[in-house]
């Protein structure tokens, strides 16, 4: 695996021209354990001129008893005659003005510090030093730099612009934005770190290349090697730094009175002044410096330590009036202490675990608290199963928790858990309805009902029965005294109804009442409410056409979802953008996207969105061109589980069009088109209607489906309905000009690709009718934006050809379309009139025109 040089380019200039200028005459680098010194001093070797001889030596700690012992081969031979030690190094190094450089300079005998003061004082050598910082340099060369013989060089760790193109200059390919965060989080911006898990994981298989994107398989183990590393620096710590150590890595980060209790303050001021721990003034917690050290530490440790250290961690801690993420700590040092018996305080772990969709951690709790938990671990542990794809174990332990509810709150609670699992995870969509509705007639507390309300509206919208949706969640929001919980989930089901029923400005406007509401208990019992309302907000603005703000909230969503660890959330995440990408004809930026929600749902599903990010994939390499891998994803969506609810069928047949498309059969596609666009509408879903309906327009066979767009646009709001629908009725009367209008307008919007198909399909039309003076225009309009669209390659603009001028070319044809003729281009370009008209036939050629008449029209872009 090659590692370029990168993220220190303006260091390293500022550091060449210190050691090759006048004055001062050297460098001395700066930087913590694992920043990069030693790359940073080789690099600067290497580019030293041709003629400045270079010497490069490494001093260690073991060489320090010794006098110029780390200078090795270049140390003066007359160590009993000092004031011939300056000469002979210089001899050594190549002569007055060579450079000299020194690695962990920090390591130097005093000897060596002094004669190197010398060496830099006299200017008879350049020298180029790196030091670790923290730790006590020699006092005779803190002195060069604070005297400016040296300029001082601080090497801080890589910013993540700079980390995250390392990666993927490391890599060569698309790197997905959850690898990149995790191996943020590991290194920051240390490359030492950076390198050790990269390569580490690459070398075992955690980090491979999935359909063309770079992703990890979480969570990245330590290598053994970065565990060496960490091992090596704390080598040299008395036992109990050592063991403090260890403590601070168990309860990372450790409240400082907890590690008050536990260790002495001189060893606390110890790791301090090693700056081997850091403490957060702000938190009072202490962590670990070393990025990443925290798991190699735990992973050097052996289980009986671990015990012992959990047991004296969870010792100081009093469970009571805790931070939700302490109590999660706590838990966890008692499970690693053995001791199982606080059943609740694993449940409330658990709970908080649940919320922060850590899935593992939170079975790993549940299970610990099912002996004296009751029916919340049960619950707890089912629903950490379900988001894991163990549907059959999650099951069970529903059917234990259905024996144990006792109150209308316990009932409902598992009738919500069964009906997902029945509905989204297993296909069966009357069995999953018919849980909540049953749950409903057995109820009899007002609150728990508008809970089971407003999520069997999700459910019934899902089916397809959208006016129903709505009014049971009208029950919820329009309740005085409905709880806070309970009007978000309902204003999640309702906002996705009216969204879907066309409805756009309503269901934004409940979607932003429901965010407004406080979280609460929501984001315990439900979290995955305000995430929905979140993705929902984000298509109804997208449908309405502002689509850079839609754009913004799904990055931001995402970005948020892959700091959080949710993997759920954020495959959600990554398949809307896939989608909104593919609309604005940014096919190469959707495809690894699309994949990455794929992985991701692999990975967590409990919405039962798998199959979709497959279908939105195969739309993407539908729009790519890409026949074969329609057909691939097509089949991975009907496997990943069943397509049984109105959405999932929509778009599965939309992707099965736009793969028939692509593949040439425009009728067949078309037929499948208008036949789904008719079972959308029989589901009242006028928006996916429309936008189904739209893909027979771009495949320019509008008919039969222009007063459908035109009936969802006069339901809607917004600009791109109304414009989808204009470009349907234009090209079903074949009118050029309003063709044009539409398109511009879709140009406005951002969805250029379709503005780019609407530009092409004008320009057939206008050649089809024998208007030659416009045909370049609309080509060379069309022809713009598909360059602006990477990797789009769909039926209306297949047959452009869009192989760009060459320099010569434009510039012979912007003569010509000047009026110059062929010999006086020739003669202001120095060329033979031969030469002239070749460039010129290829120009005609390339921008697909008659002569030119033509080439004003078709030069004259202006977008």
């Amino acid at each position: 695996m090659s590692w370029p040089f990168s993220g220190r380019e303006e260091e390293l200039r500022f550091a060449l021209r210190q050691l090759t200028g006048s004055s001062p005459r050297g460098v001395a680098v700066v930087g913590p354990p694992y920043v990069g010194r030693t790359r940073f001093l080789r690099e600067l070797a290497r580019r030293l001129p041709d003629n400045m001889p270079a010497h490069q030596v490494v001093a260690t700690r073991t060489a320090r008893a010794l006098s110029f012992a780390c200078l090795g081969s270049l140390a003066p031979a007359s160590v009993e005659v000092p004031r011939r030690w300056l000469d002979e190094l210089v001899e050594r190094c190549g002569g007055p003005g060579a450079a000299l450089v020194i690695d962990d300079a920090q390591w130097c005998d005093p000897a060596t510090a002094q004669l190197l003061v010398e060496a830099a004082v006299s200017g008879r050598l350049r020298l180029a030093l790196a030091l670790r910082d923290g730790h006590r340099a020699p006092a005779a060369l803190v002195t060069l730099w604070k005297d400016g013989h040296l300029a001082r060089v601080d090497l801080d760790p890589l910013t993540r612009p700079r980390h995250e193109r390392l990666v993927t200059e490391v890599l060569g390919g698309h790197v997905s934005e959850a690898l990149q965060h995790e191996l943020w989080d590991l290194s920051r911006g240390y490359p030492l770190v950076l390198r050790e898990y990269l390569e580490g994981g690459v070398a075992v298989g955690t980090i491979v290349e999935v359909e063309g994107v770079w992703v990890g398989h979480s969570p990245l183990e330590p290598p053994d090697r970065y565990v060496d590393l960490v091992r090596q620096l704390l080598a040299d710590l008395p036992t109990e730094v050592a063991e403090a150590m260890h403590l601070i890595a168990l309860g990372e980060p450790l409240q400082a009175e907890i590690l008050d209790q536990l260790v002495p303050p001189e060893v606390v001021a110890a790791l301090e002044r090693g700056a081997v721990v850091m403490l957060d003034p702000e938190t009072e917690r202490y962590s670990l410096t070393a990025p990443g050290a925290r798991m190699a530490v735990r992973a050097a440790l052996e289980p009986a330590t671990m015990r012992s250290l959990s047991k004296r961690l969870s010792a100081t801690m009093i469970d009571q009036d805790l931070h939700e993420d302490d109590l999660v700590r706590l838990a966890i040092w008692r499970l690693d202490a053995g001791d199982v018996t606080d059943n609740s305080l694993f449940v409330r772990a658990a709970t908080r675990t649940a919320s922060t969709f850590d899935h593992e951690l939170t079975e790993r709790l549940a299970r610990a608290a099912l002996p004296g938990g009751g029916i919340e671990a049960e619950i707890l542990l089912a629903n950490a199963l379900i988001h894991q794809h163990r549907n059959e174990e999650a099951e069970v332990h529903l059917a234990t928790a259905a024996d144990l509810a006792s109150n209308d709150w316990e009932r409902a609670r598992v009738a919500g858990v069964r009906s997902r699992l029945l509905f989204l995870r297993l296909g069966r969509m009357d069995e999953g309805i018919a849980v909540l509705e049953e749950a409903c007639d057995i109820v009899e507390d007002e609150d728990v009902i508008d809970q089971l309300r407003g999520s069997l509206a999700l459910l019934v919208s899902m089916r397809g029965d959208l006016d129903e949706a709505i009014q049971l969640c009208r029950l919820v929001l329009d309740r005085e005294g409905a709880e806070d919980a309970s009007k978000v989930v309902a204003a999640t089901s309702a906002a996705f109804a009216h969204v879907l029923r066309g409805d756009l400005a309503e269901g934004l406007a409940i979607g932003a009442e429901g965010l407004s509401l406080p979280a609460g208990r929501v984001e315990r019992d439900y979290p995955m409410a305000r995430p929905m309302l979140e993705w929902i907000v984000m298509l109804g603005t997208a449908y309405l056409g502002d689509l850079d703000a839609a754009e913004e909230r799904g990055r931001r969503g995402y970005r948020t979802a892959i700091e959080s660890g949710a993997d759920e959330l954020a495959g959600v995440w990554a398949s809307q953008l896939a989608g909104l990408l593919t609309w604005r004809g940014r096919v190469d930026d959707a495809l690894p996207l699309a994949a990455e929600g794929r992985r991701l749902l692999t990975l967590a599903d409990p919405m039962g969105v798998r199959s979709l990010a497959y279908a939105v994939g195969a739309c993407a390499s539908a729009d790519a061109g890409d026949v074969d891998a329609v057909e691939r994803l097509l089949d991975g969506m009907r496997a990943a589980q069943p397509v049984v609810d109105v959405r999932g069928r929509l778009l599965e047949e939309r992707a099965t069009a736009m793969g028939l498309a692509a593949a040439g059969e425009l009728e067949r596609a078309t037929d499948l088109i208008l036949a789904s666009t008719e079972f959308a509408l029989e589901h009242d879903h006028w928006t996916w209607g429309a936008f189904t309906a739209y893909h027979a327009v771009r495949y320019g066979r509008p008919d039969g489906t222009v007063e459908v767009i035109e009936e969802a646009a006069r339901r809607g709001q917004g600009r791109l309905l109304p414009a989808i629908a204009a470009h349907a009725r234009s090209l079903s009367e074949q009118d050029v000009d309003r063709l044009v209008d539409a398109a511009q307008e879709l140009a406005t919007i951002g969805v250029t690709l379709w503005a780019a198909e609407a530009y092409a399909q004008a320009y057939r039309l206008a050649g089809g009718d024998g208007d030659r003076s416009r045909a370049p225009l609309l080509r060379a309009r069309a022809v713009a934006l598909v360059q602006r669209c990477p990797g789009a390659m769909t039926p209306a603009v297949r047959g452009l050809r869009v192989t760009p001028l060459t320099r010569r070319e434009h510039e012979v044809a912007l003569l010509a379309a000047n009026g110059l003729t062929s010999p006086q281009i020739a003669e202001r370009l120095v060329v033979s009139v031969r030469t002239v008209d070749n460039h010129l036939a290829s120009v005609y050629r390339k921008l697909d025109i008659a002569g030119r008449d033509e080439l004003p029209a078709a030069l004259a872009v202006d977008l």
